[in-house]
């Protein structure tokens, strides 16, 4: 089971597109994992305390993005996994302050797959849950065709033309 947020519809960016449980910028000396701590404070209202001693690293990903602008932006994905308490006394919640999540709904795998399929997803957010779904064994050689195409995909290095 994995909480999905459903973006905001008044974001500038993928307004009401499903979205990864947190993420956002780091800040100028933010490490990784202060970062991850603050959005998932901000984003999800989950306790730091409880973020900075279970929040688990599991690589990176890079992408290129598109800027309200329009301008071409190289991203990078530093990927974490917090399992949250089975008994629901710590799950993520909305925060008006900072209205970039409409609302979290706790989806199954199966539904996420659908949904990834049926473009709902953020494009970028839909490459960190295929590399969530490929670490985890839900995607494997032996039952999706395009397994090898898929990990290159997520996998490409960005480049970008410099003078």
């Amino acid at each position: 089971m994995l909480w999905i947020p459903r973006r905001s519809l008044t974001k500038s960016t993928w307004p009401g597109r499903y979205d990864c449980t947190v993420g956002g910028g780091m800040g100028l000396g933010e490490t990784p994992k202060e970062t991850i701590i603050r959005e998932c404070t901000e984003e999800a209202s989950l306790p730091s305390k409880f973020v900075k001693k279970y929040a688990r690293s599991t690589g990176m990903l890079n992408f290129l993005n598109r800027s309200p602008s329009k301008w071409i932006l190289p991203g990078i994905y530093y990927l974490y996994e917090l399992r949250l308490p089975s008994d629901g006394v710590i799950t993520p919640r909305t925060n008006a302050e900072d209205g970039e999540v409409d609302a979290f709904r706790l989806m199954d795998v199966e539904e996420v797959m659908q949904r990834l399929l049926q473009g709902q997803f953020k494009p970028s957010s839909a490459m960190a849950l295929v590399d969530f779904c490929i670490r985890r064994g839900i995607i494997l050689p032996e039952s999706d065709p395009g397994y090898l195409d898929v990990c290159m995909a997520i996998r490409k290095p960005v480049v970008l033309p410099l003078p």
